[in-house]
């Protein structure tokens, strides 16, 4: 079958864009991808290039080496690649050769690669990867995600982030730690101060799963891409981060005050972070509310962390003072201690958005809300006049049927209203 597919893409000699898929074919060998490289090599005028070999449990080093080999023939024209080796047998050599054939392809404007080699991913193998993303001086776009690399520690970090320290042309950044366990605090620290060295405009970072990463290694995160001036979009997640003991005090929930400045050009940012207190550090950067003037879009999510009102305030004050945002989703999951009374000031702060066009809330799992909590966010959410799309998605909560006919009357007088996405799940007294 590869052969036959060798043979079809010599028809195609004006390819610009080829995206190969062929995840879980487990009996697809070396020979296999060494007949899809060589029909590779005839699309002489290719750009972009994506392969997905994730869960093909026969690919090998010498079946990968046979499959990249036709990546020097192509580095003229080809822009973007993107390999993905996600739960395959491929050993440090193989990583190696994907590695030494990356560097060759000099005129790379896009890259993504996804790893997945819980034993064969190592400290050396992200070393090399770092001197191959070195060699791509053109490369304006990187995305790199690692998942169950047990062996990566920070000092693979620090050799993977000299391979774009100081980037003139990088842009664009997304890299992301799944349960990569051994990378810790000082790792996220050099991540942070290489971003600091690049003039991005588009940033995510992702460490879950990993229990050394600290709310102090956060903050210092922080105090790095605040001052990216051209920064124009910031998606932070980090799951089970370990708590330092440190809390609310950097953060004034009166008056913002922080010792830290930056985010002026920022328009789009999602903060999915296990503390409360740093979220507002990032809202409040400039020692003041409302401080972000460029901000459009916001999507805050906490699972299980407002534990006290004083956190809960400062989600509150946040949204109370961004009144230039068109976008804003929230979402509390499993935040046990959030009552009617903390979502009805919610919903007053909501009220200073006058131009908000898209909203969304999500509450699961929180056991203190009643039919009064939906009351106070219906009547806040009518009185929106430029609102064209909505999304309520409620799970596991005890209210009963009459919170609905509230919140359907209220909706009926929104007329610039033009999506309703509406989530009603586990909710056992609505009938």
């Amino acid at each position: 079958s590869c052969n036959s597919l060798m043979v079809s893409f010599g028809s195609f000699s004006l390819l610009e864009k080829l995206n190969l898929d062929i995840s879980c074919c487990h009996e697809i060998r070396g020979t296999g991808l060494g007949y899809l490289g060589q029909g590779l090599l005839g699309l002489q005028g290719l750009k972009s290039l994506a392969l997905n070999l994730d869960s093909c449990s026969n690919v090998t080093q010498e079946g990968i080496d046979y499959l990249t080999a036709c990546l020097p023939n192509l580095v003229f024209h080809l822009e973007s690649f993107h390999l993905s080796l996600n739960d395959t047998e491929l050993g440090e050599q193989g990583l190696n050769f994907v590695s030494y054939r990356l560097r060759q392809l000099y005129f790379l404007k896009t890259l993504s690669l996804q790893f997945s080699q819980p034993e064969k991913m190592t400290d050396l193998q992200m070393g090399f990867l770092g001197q191959s993303i070195k060699n791509l001086t053109l490369l304006q776009s990187l995305t790199l995600k690692f998942n169950d690399c047990l062996n990566i520690t920070d000092d693979g970090v620090r050799s993977l982030c000299d391979g774009f320290a100081g980037s003139y042309a990088l842009r664009k950044l997304d890299i992301s730690f799944t349960d990569c366990i051994c990378v810790s605090d000082a790792g996220l620290c050099y991540l942070a101060s290489t971003i600091a060295s690049v003039e991005l405009n588009d940033l995510t970072i992702r460490v879950l799963g990993s229990s050394d990463i600290t709310s102090e290694g956060v903050r210092y995160l922080r105090s790095q891409v605040q001052n990216l001036a051209c920064l124009e979009s910031l998606i932070l997640e980090f799951s089970a981060l370990n708590e330092d003991g440190t809390g609310t005090e950097d953060i004034d929930v009166e008056t913002g005050n922080t010792e830290f400045g930056g985010f002026t050009n920022l328009k789009s940012l999602e903060l999915k972070i296990a503390c409360p207190n740093l979220i507002g550090g990032f809202l409040y950067p400039n020692g003041e509310m409302g401080c972000l003037p460029s901000l459009k879009r916001l999507v805050i999510e906490l699972d299980g962390t407002l534990h006290q009102e004083s956190e809960f305030n400062l989600i509150k004050s946040c949204v109370k003072k961004l009144r230039e945002l068109e976008a804003l989703s929230i979402s509390f999951k499993n935040a046990t201690s959030i009552n009617d009374e903390w979502l009805k000031e919610l919903a007053l702060s909501l009220r200073a958005i006058r131009g908000l066009k898209q909203l969304s809330l999500k509450i699961e799992n929180c056991k203190e809300l009643t039919q009064n909590g939906m009351i106070y966010i219906t009547d806040s959410i009518r009185r929106f006049k430029s609102l064209q799309q909505l999304s309520i998605y409620l799970s596991r909560l005890s209210i009963p049927n009459e919170a609905l006919y509230v919140f359907a009357k209220g909706i009926k007088e929104m007329k610039p209203l033009e999506v309703i996405n509406l989530g009603i799940t586990y909710c056992n007294n609505i009938s």
